[in-house]
């Protein structure tokens, strides 16, 4: 894939200059996951930034009987930003893992290297804050799909808001996305 191309594509609003896009392109790095191979384990730092060419990926805590509780999807072209921005601005270990659903393909770069780059270019603040609205996004649509009354109303949410989740990622994993048991969700989304 040309990475150029896919930065140049991604960040279209910034017209960035061709030294701009040398700084961009002399910090990333292809990196590719396998499927179930993690990209942040829970307990480390949140430092690196993935922007997702190929593949799924998903963020999850475990729960006190191991069980995974599914935070988050991430796919391209929607959800393409793959970073745990909340735990990486508290400045703590992460409390989630980010694991790969299926094989995947990311130009990584990391947090370290972006401020240095933020130095010599202050618009690139901008990029961060792109990274935060994604994140915000994101954080308000959870919060209105766990907001509905009943199961039914919760996967009627999430069907509106993320319907690429329903086609991307086992049912088991939705419903664990929207805090109920696989069994309840099935039920509930017959009924739809």
């Amino acid at each position: 894939m040309d990475y150029e191309k896919f930065i140049i594509d991604k960040f279209s609003h910034f017209c960035l200059t061709d030294e701009e896009l040398k700084a961009i392109l002399g910090i990333i790095h292809s990196y590719s996951l396998k499927r179930n191979q993690l990209f942040l384990e829970s307990g480390n730092k949140s430092e690196n930034v993935g922007l997702l060419l190929d593949g799924l990926l998903y963020s999850f805590s475990m729960d006190e009987n191991g069980e995974e509780n599914i935070h988050d999807f991430f796919y391209s072209p929607n959800q393409f930003i793959v970073f745990n921005y909340e735990d990486y601005l508290m400045e703590q270990s992460s409390k989630l893992s980010i694991r790969c659903f299926q094989e995947s393909t990311m130009l990584v770069f990391s947090m370290e290297n972006a401020n240095a780059l933020f130095e010599k270019f202050p618009r690139f603040y901008q990029f961060q804050t792109s990274i935060m609205q994604q994140h915000f996004v994101q954080a308000l649509q959870r919060n209105s799909i766990l907001q509905a009354k009943n199961a039914m109303d919760k996967i009627k949410a999430a069907q509106w808001r993320a319907p690429e989740i329903f086609r991307l990622f086992p049912f088991s994993y939705v419903a664990s996305y929207l805090g109920m048991h696989r069994n309840t969700f099935k039920r509930a989304l017959k009924e739809i």
